[in-house]
């Protein structure tokens, strides 16, 4: 039943009773308008495609490596640790450097004193201090649950520079990721 054959059958009967058939308004309409629209439209649909590119990244922070006091006259060498924190994407692998430092010359040393002068220290890979972490890379590509991995850095500074001035003594070395 379309709607104006509704409308003309509501108009020869009362509102409650219509030959011996009860009808309400709203089912009347609802059934009215579903019937209506039946046909009258045509539907057609198209896939979206969604993409995404992950990309490789990594951000690298690195700590302080502080070998504290050192005696030049009698003490011992000094060893001390520090870290490299890498954090990757998921897939990634990193390799990561560290530069000679600013004070760089045949070793790695650090400046100052009174007078000015060097202090040695040197930077391994593993803790029995016998691969030198100079110019080579360290590939890492295994990451933890939250994309993490952690480096340790070994220093040393070595026992015996009996020529090294009274004060302190720095150098920066830079630790770079590539990814």
């Amino acid at each position: 039943m379309n709607i104006l054959a509704w409308v003309r059958a509501r108009k020869m009967c009362n509102a409650t009773v219509c030959r011996g058939r009860t009808r309400t308004f709203a089912g009347g309409l609802a059934v009215a308008f579903s019937l209506s629209t039946v046909g009258l439209f045509a539907q057609q649909s198209a896939d979206i495609k969604v993409t995404a590119t992950v990309a490789a990244n990594c951000t690298i922070v690195a700590a302080d490596l502080a070998f504290g006091a050192y005696d030049p006259l009698s003490g011992p060498q000094v060893d001390r640790t520090a870290t490299i924190t890498l954090t990757c994407t998921q897939g990634s692998t990193a390799r990561v450097t560290l530069d000679n430092g600013g004070n760089y010359s045949t070793t790695r040393r650090m400046a100052g004193g009174t007078p000015a002068g060097f202090l040695n220290y040197a930077l391994y890979t593993d803790t029995g201090r016998a691969t030198a972490w100079n110019s080579q890379q360290i590939t890492v590509s295994s990451f933890d649950a939250t994309n993490k991995a952690t480096l340790t850095v070994y220093g040393r500074v070595p026992a015996g520079q009996s020529t090294v001035a009274v004060g302190s003594y720095t150098d920066t070395v830079k630790a770079t990721v590539n990814f």
